[in-house]
This record gives structure tokens, sequence and C-alpha cells, in this order.
């Protein structure tokens, strides 16, 4: 009984001892981590990383302006060449900056040079990671420890968008993470008219609608419900996938808005009577199934047998069968580009590393009404000599002619934006 006391307070007296001699020591502190990527720079203090790649990737006439505020936040935009220079001017390593965004070798980045797209209106700045090796024929505008990166140039391709935080007070200070905004699509918006009504297949009637697309969205589903107001019954209700037409056409088609662009839906109203009072509820959304974003209007019409005719021989054109606008030499005058356009061919000729390059298109189709031509690239002549090229053959070219001036652009999406391509004059 003895011996087991004195083991008692022995084990007690080890334990007080252990504790006094740890008591002194600074406790294990709690792991940590780090919410946000992060870099050091060279002499500075941990900041955010102000650059970003979009995940989407976008042929260099879609409209970008907005790409990076919709992906990481309202402050953020298109890079511009100028941060870059910034960023490294302010000491950062640009290897960091290559490595962070993980560019890879010899692959395009879209990008600004002095907040400006384009250079000489028609080729789009980008960004190039050559770790020093500047490819052959390659234009470089500007570049960064003997072409560790350019600054380049190009047209008809598709990449990422290069995105900058402008919310960081400086480059070259430590700031906090910017909370991530999430900025929602806007509501498309579009124009609906009543053009008249045309035969289609086994209906006699269908109600066509002519709708211009004011917004960057792309319209791919619509809803109509057309209510006969004199007799006070429902018509026609519908909803469709892709339910746009060219004019005069007969759907049912497969057809999307592109933006800024004009097409027609149309429902079958059946016989009604001439003097016969509809109301047309149309809403068209930015997805498929009537989902993403929706805009609803309201057309009020008055139905008269026979006001489809024009729109059935296609007249509202203003051109004959045989007047092909675009027929004809076109030239820019401050780049030397020139377009040679027959009925069935296009030929584009511009100076190019010294000689003169020429890309010859077929004319596959081609619609007046709308200022569009379906192309594919045939040929591209440098000097003379067949060069490779690095784009899909098949292309699109919409145009706008007003008083000799053609307003033109050609891209592999179909409908381009004419207004974002050169002016050209008519040869007489």
């Amino acid at each position: 009984m003895k011996s087991t006391s004195v083991l008692f307070i022995l084990t007690i007296v080890i334990a007080i001892t252990l504790a006094c001699s740890f008591s002194n020591e600074t406790p294990t502190p709690y792991p940590t981590y780090t919410p946000y990527p992060t870099y050091t720079p060279e002499s500075q203090s941990t900041q955010s990383f102000p650059f970003a790649l979009t995940a989407t990737q976008f042929q260099e006439t879609d409209n970008i302006d907005f790409a990076c505020g919709l992906e990481f936040g309202s402050t953020w935009r298109i890079a511009d060449w100028n941060d870059i220079l910034d960023y490294y001017q302010a000491g950062n390593s640009i290897e960091n900056f290559v490595s962070t965004l993980a560019l890879s070798e010899n692959t395009r980045y879209l990008a600004t040079n002095n907040s400006q797209r384009w250079h000489l209106e028609q080729r789009h700045y980008l960004v190039e990671n050559h770790n020093h090796n500047l490819p052959e024929g390659w234009l470089s505008h500007a570049d960064i420890e003997e072409h560790y990166i350019d600054l380049g140039s190009w047209y008809e391709f598709s990449a990422k968008v290069m995105c900058f935080d402008s919310g960081t007070t400086s480059i070259s200070q430590a700031t906090e993470t910017p909370e991530k905004l999430e900025t929602p699509e806007s509501p498309p918006e579009f124009t609906v008219n009543y053009v008249g009504t045309q035969e289609c297949a086994n209906w006699p009637y269908y109600a066509v609608f002519q709708v211009k697309n004011d917004t960057i969205w792309i319209l791919q589903s619509a809803r109509i419900n057309i209510q006969d107001v004199t007799n006070d019954i429902e018509v026609y209700k519908g909803q469709n996938d892709r339910p746009f037409v060219k004019e005069g056409e007969c759907p049912p088609r497969d057809t999307l808005l592109a933006p800024y662009n004009i097409r027609y839906i149309a429902a079958n109203i059946k016989e009604p009577d001439p003097g016969t009072n509809f109301k047309a509820i149309i809403t068209l959304c930015t997805e498929e199934d009537i989902k993403g974003e929706c805009a609803t209007e309201v057309v009020n019409f008055v139905f008269n047998k026979g006001d489809g005719e024009p729109l059935a021989n296609g007249s509202q054109a203003g051109f004959d069968d045989e007047q092909l606008p675009f027929v004809g030499t076109w030239k820019h005058s401050s780049t030397g580009l020139e377009l040679e356009f027959t009925e069935d061919s296009l030929v584009k000729r511009f100076p190019f590393q010294g000689g003169t390059r020429e890309i010859h298109y077929t004319i596959l189709d081609y619609d007046v009404v709308e200022g569009h031509l379906d192309l594919v690239t045939v040929q591209v002549l440098q000097g003379g000599d067949n060069v490779d090229f690095d784009w899909v053959p098949e292309q699109y070219l919409s145009y706008t002619i007003n008083d000799n001036v053609m307003k033109m652009f050609i891209g592999p999406n179909p409908y381009p934006n004419a207004e974002a391509g050169l002016s050209h004059i008519k040869e007489e």
C-alpha cells in the first residue's frame, strides 16, 4: 500500500516538472492558407495579380469591350500594352507575368495598344510569348526583354482576351483582392414590325414580322402569341428555337439572329377577314428553349388581303436580280488595300512583307438586302507565289454601301459587323 502511494506521488511530480519545462515555449500556430492567388514582386509587399485571361476565345472582330467585366467583375477591362509595361517597369519579373498567366509560346492573346484595338484599322493588337525567339516575318510593334514577349497585330483569328483589373490603385503598390462582382447579362433589345403576310407550304397566311437585333447578344429562341382582337380569340401560340428566316423565305428554318442584324419571324394566322385587328406578343431570348435573358414586345396590326405580295417577291430589296452593288473595284487609299469583286469571286490585295499579298475567295452565296456574302478562301499569293494560310477557309463578309463608299469586314463568324471594317471608295 505504501509503495503504491509513493508511485502516485512520483507520477504527479514528473507531470508538474514536464509542464513547467514547456511553459515558456511559443504554441504551435494553427495552419493558415491564402484564399486568392498572389505574387510577390521584387522589393514590394504581396499584392493581387492584376492580369487574367478569359476562359472563352473570341474572334478579333467580336465586341469584346465587356468580356473582361462580365467574367471577372466591373473593375476589369481589356489589358493594354502600357499596363504590361507599367507592371514590368515597376520592377516586376516578366517571367513571373508569363508563368502566372500560363502564356503558351507563340499563342495570341487579344489586347489593346494605347487604348486602341486596331493597327491600320484592320489588324487587331495582340500579345505573344516568344521566349526571346521572334518568328520570322512576325511584325513586332514593341517588346520586353529582347522579345520575351511582343506586341503584334493580325486579322482573321480567334484568341482569349487578356484582362486587367483597373481597380488597383497602382501596379507597384500592394492592394487587397477586389471582390468579384457578377455583372449580369443585360436583357436583349430589339425592334419588331409587322410587314405583311406570305404563303408558306400548306398555310396561305403567315404573318411576317421584321426583327432588328439592337444589342451584342445573339437571339436564339422565340415565343409568339397572336390574338385576334376583333373576334377575341387566340389564333397562334408557339415556342421555337432558332426561328428566324431571311426575307421571303418559307419557315421553318434553323437560324439565329446575330447582333445588329435583321431577320424575320412568321406565324400561321389561318385565313382572317380583311380588316381584322391582331395583337402579337413576341418574346425573344439569348438562349434556346426560352432561356437566358429575354425581352418582350407587343405589335398591333391589321390584316389586309394581299399585303404580303411585296415580301413574297423580294422587290423590297431595291435591286434588280442582275444588279449586284458590291461588284467592282474598291480601294482604301491610306493602306493600299484593294477589293476586286465579280459576281462569283473576290480578290483582296494589300502591301505585305515588302510585296503584294493577294487573297482569292469564291463567293458561295450573297444577300444584297442584308449586305452579306458567304465566301471560301481558295488561294493566297505573296509576290505571285502560293503561300499557306492559317485561318479556316470559310469566311463571311458584311458590307454597307452609301454614295460609292463601301464599309466592309471579313471574318470566320456569320454576319460580322460591317462598321468594324474599313471604308473603300469605288473605282470608276
